[in-house]
């Protein structure tokens, strides 16, 4: 027989009847972290002045703050630049002259392309600003007939003289200190020195002078004068950090010479800082606004890769 009572004695479902109901907000909690990060703390007196003593700053401030060219307005921003991209060709030598096997000078050789090159951009980029600015337009110091007593050795000279269409005398030096066309020589480094006097010429091309560090120069536009500005000679009196004595390996070079670099840019960056500043207060937006371009850019390539 049917038992009639079959659903008495089914056992009651606990599924609800009711399908439930999707929310489109994602529910995620995160648990707190166990670790707490110590807050950052300014250094000590002490740290600070092992830090500054160790990369030479007060050498490198000295040259830096130095003012030997009153009628030039952008003294101060430049000649950091000029420094920084000068210890960048001696930390160039430095690495890809390093003869242990596990180098790898692939990466190095393409990371230092990387920075010369935009280092480079930089500092044509603030020439550019300078040169639009009625101020300070034509104040850089250049090489011209004045400056090499009248007139050019007729040999083992590095600066030529070239009369353009116009009439215009034209003094094109290549600098005698600078470590870059002394590093074309090299073979090893021959390749790298060309790729970055290649960027020279083309990233000066909107300035009407070029650097003279051994770009073919083929505009015929009058050199500025390096080795003046960038004070190489003294520059490269501070070559040796105060250890190097006593660590002898040329990870410590490298380090001094990176920590060098970092801290020639940073000073440029303080100088844009208060010229945006200046800018801003005299309702200079435009100008603001390309340094604050610049000064972004600045900030960009000098990070870390």
């Amino acid at each position: 027989m049917v038992d009639l009572g079959w659903k008495t004695k089914m056992i009651p479902s606990e599924l609800p009847n009711k399908s439930p109901k999707f929310t489109s907000k994602l529910q995620i909690s995160i648990p707190p972290p166990k670790v707490r990060v110590a807050e950052l703390s300014a250094a000590s007196e002490m740290a600070c002045s092992a830090y500054e003593s160790y990369l030479r700053l007060p050498e490198l401030k000295k040259l830096w703050e130095a003012c030997e060219f009153p009628g030039w307005k952008s003294e101060s921003l430049l000649k950091p630049a000029f420094t920084a991209l000068e210890i960048t060709f001696r930390f160039i030598f430095t690495v890809l002259s390093d003869g242990r096997p596990y180098s790898n000078r692939r990466q190095w050789r393409r990371r230092l392309e990387e920075l010369a090159r935009s280092e480079v951009e930089i500092i044509s980029l603030l020439c550019e600003e300078e040169e639009e600015d009625t101020e300070t337009r034509g104040t850089i110091p250049v090489v011209d007939l004045t400056s090499v007593g009248g007139a050019v050795a007729p040999e083992n000279s590095s600066a030529e003289v070239w009369k353009m269409a116009d009439g215009t005398v034209v003094v094109s030096q290549v600098s005698q200190m600078s470590l870059l066309p002394r590093l074309g020589v090299w073979p090893e480094l021959e390749e790298v020195v060309r790729k970055i006097q290649y960027t020279i010429e083309c990233q000066m091309q909107a300035c009407p002078y070029t650097l003279g560090l051994g770009e073919p120069n083929l505009s015929g536009k009058p050199s500025i004068n390096y080795d003046l500005i960038c004070k190489t000679a003294e520059l490269h009196a501070l070559k040796k950090c105060p250890n190097d004595d006593v660590v002898k390996n040329l990870e410590n070079r490298a380090v001094y010479y990176v920590h060098q670099i970092l801290e020639s840019w940073i000073r440029v960056g303080k100088q844009l800082l208060e010229r945006i500043s200046d800018e801003i207060d005299s309702q200079s937006y435009d100008r603001a606004s390309n340094h604050c371009w610049i000064l972004e850019k600045n900030m960009d390539d000098s990070e870390p890769d």
